[in-house]
């Protein structure tokens, strides 16, 4: 019997076989010595022609796609050919199947060319999923290697629609070991690094849709999130990223470990390198009424009225008030996300808008709350398809689940348990009712990119603890030159002084920075018109040096 060692290997080199041998790098720079790959660094290996159908937003392929202008089959081997080039130097893919891809996009210029008409409103766009999702014929690891070999046998109810949508599937992206952490470490392809300082992680549990979409190796991908594995992803590697509400999008037959906990929410949602590539997706899946094959779906249509009120008036067609919270209490950001969340306040400010400091109940109530769910099982989920293979744990995983079976809740903690979370979400209820704005402005990391091994904190809990929509925004680059480590800093406690004195200016020089905008529960659609007239505003602030702010 092959050791878990071997089959990590067997299916790492599959991977890179599925990759066409023009494709395939004759030499990777090691991470110190080219440490971003982005830009000028990942075109010197492309067509003019392949740059011009990867480098537009997802509206505008889709305008040239629909029209028959391009042929979906050009855009579709584009892009899984950055998607190759974005593999090999972050490790960012689990599944290729580029072959794939690349018929369904035939089938869709042979459609359009019979019937004059797009065979749906996403017609030829390529998107990339993570690897939770399942498509049938290929494996669904989750990073497990003992779920190598295991193909699905049917799609996921979301691809289902993306592909009754017109959305063409191409590849499935890296996600920590079990799909449970804020670093993509697995025993399958290593460590997901990010693509603008491979020095750092691309963070996680979405991970690899990071460094793929930063490096146009997908224009939209799918993520999910049950502590901020899509908003972590988003925020570092300087992208647009949602987390809707739960039952707001299907999840139907998605795999993931601790399957029927549900009081700490999952959803899927999108990331993408604009903001109305979210809107796209939300909008159209909603359309194909999810809630008549998903029954945790809530019927709730795409509310259109919602949307354009908020992305008109957030441009400034009436006040709204913000309230900003710069930390929560217990650890501060390290100086570029502090400047981060400076340029988005100055920017709203800017467009007319009111700000208010925003002192909610405590965040780091919710990461307890977050984390007393996931001890529910006594991490038996996690251990038992570990076992499958005898591969030991991974340390960031580890870091959650510990280094072996705990005892799990009895009935009487987990009903005490939630009974404390319901008391919570009341409490943030009865705060917010009382101090009443349209969004929040918050950091969504105190790290500035973060250092492989060395992930202190995390702000991002409350979201699916609250079940709240929040989106991220890319604002800035930390910049060594202006973003000055302090010296005698006053910690708050412990976990804040690690994330102080190991912030290293050089070292996470260049790493983007995402700054959250959250809403209540059910308030996609708010926030999808926010973002994406925060996104396209050219009000704000440029980074004093190196790359321009995406503001």
């Amino acid at each position: 019997m092959a050791t878990w060692e071997a089959k990590g290997a067997a299916k790492r080199q599959a991977l890179l076989e599925a990759i066409p041998a023009q494709w395939r790098l004759p030499h990777i720079p090691s991470p110190k010595e080219q440490p971003n790959v982005t830009g000028d660094y990942i075109r010197q290996f492309l067509t003019p022609e392949e740059i011009s159908a990867t480098e537009p937003s997802a509206e505008e392929i889709l305008v040239n796609t629909m029209s028959g202008k391009w042929k979906a089959t050009t855009v579709v081997k584009a892009f899984s050919h950055r998607a190759a080039l974005a593999h090999q130097l972050t490790n960012c893919l689990h599944e290729i199947f580029f072959d794939d891809g690349i018929k369904q996009a035939e089938e869709l210029d042979a459609y359009l060319a019979k019937h004059g008409k797009p065979k749906g409103p996403l017609h030829g766009l390529p998107v990339s999923l993570k690897d939770s999702l399942n498509v049938k014929g290929y494996d669904t690891t989750t990073g497990i290697v003992g779920l190598i070999g295991r193909p699905a046998e049917q799609d996921s109810e979301l691809i289902k629609h993306l592909r009754s949508l017109g959305a063409v599937l191409y590849c499935k992206t890296s996600v920590p070991q079990a799909s449970f952490a804020a670093e993509t470490e697995n025993h399958i392809i290593g460590y997901t690094l990010l693509a603008q300082n491979r020095l750092l992680s691309s963070g996680g549990s979405s991970g690899g849709e990071g460094p793929l979409l930063a490096l146009r190796g997908s224009v939209v991908g799918i993520g999910s999130d049950i502590g901020g594995s899509i908003r972590h992803p988003a925020a570092l590697n300087g992208l647009y990223g949602l987390k809707p509400s739960f039952r707001r999008l299907p999840i139907r037959g998605v795999t993931r470990v601790m399957e029927g906990q549900d009081q700490v929410p999952f959803s899927l949602g999108p990331l993408s390198s604009s903001a109305s590539g979210l809107t796209l997706i939300v909008k159209s899946v909603l359309q194909q009424q999810p809630w008549l094959t998903d029954p945790r779906v809530v019927e709730i249509p795409w509310r259109d009225n919602i949307y354009q009120d908020y992305l008109n008036a957030t441009k400034g067609g009436k006040q709204l008030t913000f309230g900003v919270m710069r930390d929560d209490r217990f650890v501060r950001p390290q100086p570029p996300v502090n400047r981060g969340v400076d340029i988005l306040v100055k920017k709203i400010q800017g467009l007319g808008h009111k700000v208010i400091e925003w002192n909610p109940p405590s965040h780091s109530e919710a990461m307890k709350l977050s984390l007393a769910t996931w001890a529910f099982d006594g991490s038996a989920d996690v251990f038992s398809q570990l076992g499958l293979s005898g591969e030991p744990i991974v340390p960031s995983v580890a870091d959650i689940f510990g280094n072996e079976p705990r005892k799990p809740y009895t009935a009487e903690q987990i009903a005490e348990t939630n009974i404390s979370i319901w008391k919570y979400r009341e409490k943030y209820a009865d705060y917010w009712n009382s101090n009443p704005v349209d969004a929040v402005i918050a950091p969504t990391y105190p790290h500035a990119g973060i250092i492989p091994g060395k992930l202190r904190y995390g702000y991002t809990f409350y979201g699916n603890i609250l079940d709240y929509s929040v989106g991220v925004i890319p604002v800035t680059t930390a910049d060594k030159s202006v973003d000055v480590k302090v010296q005698s800093y006053e910690a708050l406690n412990e976990r804040d002084n690690l994330v102080s004195t190991e912030y290293d200016p050089e070292l996470q020089h260049g790493a983007p920075i995402g700054i959250s905008i959250y809403g209540r529960r059910f308030e996609d659609e708010k926030i999808l018109g926010i973002l994406e007239a925060l996104g396209s505003s050219n009000v704000g602030t440029t980074a004093p040096s190196g790359p321009p702010s995406h503001l």
